[in-house]
């Protein structure tokens, strides 16, 4: 697993070079329910973002990624010291492909190839979505979102389908490059 911090954002995020094969097989399968359960996500990679520039945000997360046969998992514990000041602007969780990232969200950008074929999926605290690939936002992945909130975090889980990767599982020596963000 290599971990690079790139400078691109003003938010919470890490950029992971990774050899896919690193991303555990999940022993359960989580119930995308919003609610990450200790025992589903028990033999996860989990990391927490950090801040551009280093050190720990004021908010502080913990990612969970894994895998079973059929899906990539991340979930994003979200830490917050005042639930009421969480930026909500897109509360309708029909509306697709709005502009989340103005809200508080979760962002994960995937390039399982490498060629810049980006999958780009944003889900705010209200579980509203937003997904592109390639930057086309007409494109709409068949994956599976869930968010809870509670005393002082808000909790997303998301299940991507190989499917949608156009890759049948993950295979040995196999790079991935994922950045993940709030």
């Amino acid at each position: 697993l290599m971990i690079k911090l790139i400078p691109l954002l003003l938010f919470a995020f890490i950029i992971l070079d990774i050899q896919a094969e690193n991303i555990p097989f999940l022993k359960s399968t989580p119930e995308i329910d919003g609610k990450i359960n200790s025992q589903e996500w028990a033999n996860s990679l989990q990391f927490g973002l950090q801040k551009i520039k280093g050190g720990t945000p004021d908010n502080q997360t913990t990612v969970f990624l894994g895998h079973d046969n059929e899906f990539l998992y991340a979930a994003f514990k979200c830490y917050e010291k005042n639930m009421d000041s969480i930026r909500l602007l897109r509360r309708n969780p029909e509306e697709k492909d709005n502009a989340i990232w103005d809200d508080d969200c979760v962002e994960i950008f995937l390039d399982i190839r490498q060629n810049r074929e980006m999958l780009h999926i944003a889900v705010n605290s209200n579980n509203a979505l937003y997904d592109a690939k390639s930057g086309n936002d007409s494109w709409h992945g068949n994956y599976v979102s869930a968010v809870k909130k509670f005393d002082k975090t808000w909790q997303v889980e998301i299940a991507v389908p190989f499917k949608i990767l156009a890759v049948e599982n993950i295979s040995p020596g196999t790079r991935w490059n994922i950045n993940l963000c709030r």
